[in-house]
């Protein structure tokens, strides 16, 4: 065989395998709006912020989180980021809830003042994680 061939067969079979997960993620998707009501992103977000977050820290979660769900499904404030169904890679969510604590206007992320997300949290868990993270360190909103 030659190296072009190979070449191209490699990307076809990525190719294919992509569309296959994408699909996959679509269908599973679908079947979880299918069984429960949407939850608008007006609710979503009032939800956020009844954990008392700070508006900008929740603009900055809930316009991150929606990129992570396709229609027909919704964010849902009770929504694990680790769920399997949702597909979220939790690298994404990790620099999500760092933009959302810089919004927040806690002090910055570094090597000297680590921070830990607690896993298993819902969106809502880890909103109240957020703002209670601002209580801590006697910063308001």
């Amino acid at each position: 065989m030659s190296d072009w061939l190979l070449l191209g067969l490699s990307i076809l079979l990525f190719v294919g395998w992509r569309v296959k997960i994408n699909l996959e993620l679509n269908r599973a998707q679908r079947a979880v709006a299918a069984q429960r009501d949407p939850v608008s992103a007006e609710s979503f977000f009032a939800a956020l912020q009844q954990t008392g977050l700070s508006q900008r820290a929740v603009e900055v979660l809930a316009r991150g989180i929606a990129i992570c769900y396709r229609a027909p499904l919704t964010p849902h404030p009770d929504d694990r980021p680790d769920d399997p169904v949702l597909r979220i890679d939790l690298e994404d969510v990790e620099f999500l809830i760092a933009d959302a604590w810089i919004a927040q206007g806690l002090p910055r992320i570094t090597s000297r003042n680590p921070v830990v997300i607690p896993e298993g949290l819902s969106w809502r868990g880890l909103a109240a994680w957020l703002a209670s993270q601002s209580d801590a360190s006697g910063d308001a909103p």
